[in-house]
């Protein structure tokens, strides 16, 4: 399958192959592997996807991979995202524009866990997340906001239109986490740019009509989805997110039924949804390293 938009098009010329189960093959793309331990019985799935990413993350962090260098251990190196192989545990670290390509089932749709099962532990303490800001005084100016409004077509909501002017293009610093729906966020979010790129907002968003109906606009690649936000009809300027390898998902559902039956609310508005992140929860690395430490969680070779 190959990529319907220039940049991507241009920069993985090859495609996506299917093998014959009609799973995507990402391992030319992979930059690093990990192998984990199969689940406990009634694990669920929001709790199988948090741990494995972070197991996955402090397992080549431990290892000093080049790419966890500046990383802290359970964080995720900025443009990249974890792809569970379908029927193993094998996890493989690919680009996140690569990984947003289609939608597909992999390994965690295969994986023998409650997939009716939502939402992780209670945090015993959280604090907010924070993003490392620019230095300048905003990363969006209100010029090139309202140019991506005029392409876009509407106005964004009001308390997301404020995030992207303050902190467009930002990550949170280290990780955060949706402890409800076990989201780790630790990818930048999208901003505006003059040029097209897959982190341009406008563009981008042309690139996930597989996952959205033109209601929603796609404001970040988190691991394990995207988190959108509602542009249009009821529920204006909620926040949504649209798991990838979702058990859930079907062939033959159009884009409409997707976002109908598979997206999952976490936030009211753009402010609530920031309010739900815990800044760097010491238990996403309490975790790991009892992954790591007691040989359930290890580097593999790529393509091994």
């Amino acid at each position: 399958m190959h990529f319907p938009d220039p940049v991507r098009a241009a920069r993985y010329p090859a495609g996506v192959r299917m093998d014959e189960r009609g799973f995507p093959e990402f391992t030319p793309y992979a930059r690093a592997a990990a192998e984990i331990a199969e689940p406990p019985e009634g694990f669920g799935v929001d709790e199988l996807r948090l741990t494995d990413y972070v197991s996955a993350n402090a397992a080549l962090h431990a290892q000093g991979h080049e790419l966890w260098i500046d990383v802290p251990a359970v964080a995720t190196p900025h443009g990249w995202t974890w792809h569970h192989v379908a029927g193993t545990r094998r996890m493989e670290l690919v680009p996140v524009e690569v990984k947003a390509l289609l939608r597909h089932h992999g390994g965690l749709a295969t994986a023998a866990v409650a997939h009716d099962r939502r939402g992780t532990r209670p945090l015993q303490e959280t604090r907010p997340a924070h993003f490392g800001l620019p230095h300048r005084d905003l990363s969006v100016g209100e010029e090139q906001l309202a140019q991506a409004e005029e392409s876009l077509g509407y106005r964004l909501p009001e308390a997301y239109r404020a995030f992207l002017k303050a902190a467009g293009g930002c990550a949170p610093v280290g990780t955060a986490l949706d402890a409800e729906l076990g989201l780790l966020v630790d990818q930048p979010f999208f901003t505006v740019r003059d040029d097209a790129a897959v982190n341009d907002l406008v563009y981008v968003n042309k690139c996930l009509r597989d996952h959205f109906t033109k209601d929603y606009l796609g404001v970040a690649f988190v691991q394990g989805g995207v988190v959108a936000v509602k542009v249009r009809g009821e529920a204006l300027g909620s926040v949504w997110f649209c798991p990838y390898d979702d058990a859930r998902d079907q062939d033959g559902w159009t884009v409409q039924e997707r976002v109908e039956r598979l997206l999952l609310p976490c936030g009211a508005d753009f402010d609530d949804f920031l309010l739900r992140l815990a800044g760097d929860p010491p238990e996403l690395e309490t975790v790991a390293n009892l992954m790591v430490d007691g040989g359930f969680a290890y580097q593999v070779a790529v393509g091994g």
